[in-house]
């Protein structure tokens, strides 16, 4: 169980900072499956998974519900560099501090991820969506449908290639232990609360810690 949960930690673990001067508030429905016995028999723990993406001018939040297990909320504030990552679940409550702007350099690398934009559309949520294949160097294939009506990041993730010109909707991320498709369920213009949301203060109740002896909890270590 350990190691799914930390397949989808450090899926969710990855710089999501927004340039432009926009905002939107996307909720992804989250579906699992597995080849490995073992691990499909423990998914259901898995169940009712989300991922809500927000974002307003330089910041941006990613909070992903792992069903009953963990909850996982990233705060990344694009100008001033400052990150916080909040973890709570069954292993307790911390929350670790980072530098987004030393992370983003060490994301610059050479990648040998194919792309390939389909000429073929759906409809989601209203929103025209068009098809695009990504085969990454091991060659995963994921499929991604996205729309050019809403804004996308520039940071490039599991969730946005700048390849992609247009927002994604709908997509899928192949690991060796699982595949996930990511389906939005809804999408807003305008952030409620966005103070809060974006705050970097540290909620009461949470113990703060080094990132990476919270990667090394989560079973980054092992």
């Amino acid at each position: 169980m350990k190691k799914i949960i930390f397949t989808f930690a450090m899926i969710a673990f990855v710089s999501l900072t927004f340039a432009q001067k926009d905002q939107a508030h996307i909720i992804f429905d989250i579906k699992m499956e597995s080849n490995e016995p073992e691990i499909q028999a423990q998914l259901g723990m898995l169940a009712g998974s989300t991922l809500e993406l927000m974002f307003k001018g330089d910041q941006s939040r990613q909070a992903m519900a792992m069903g009953s297990m963990m909850n996982q909320v990233t705060i990344q504030d694009r100008e001033s560099g400052e990150g916080l990552l909040l973890i709570s679940g069954m292993m307790g409550k911390y929350a670790a501090r980072m530098d987004t702007k030393k992370d983003e350099e060490k994301e610059e690398v050479e990648s040998d991820t194919e792309v390939e934009l389909v000429d073929e559309t759906k409809e989601i949520l209203g929103y025209t969506c068009h098809k695009a294949i990504i085969i990454d160097e091991d060659g995963n294939e994921s499929v991604f449908w996205y729309t050019k009506e809403l804004v996308r990041p520039e940071t490039e993730s599991q969730y946005f290639r700048n390849e992609i010109p247009g927002m994604p909707l709908e997509f899928s991320v192949v690991t060796p232990q699982m595949t996930m498709v990511f389906t939005a369920k809804e999408v807003n213009t305008k952030i409620k609360g966005a103070k809060k949301k974006f705050s970097m203060d540290i909620p009461e109740g949470y113990t703060e810690t080094p990132i990476d002896q919270l990667q090394s909890l989560l079973g980054g270590g092992q």
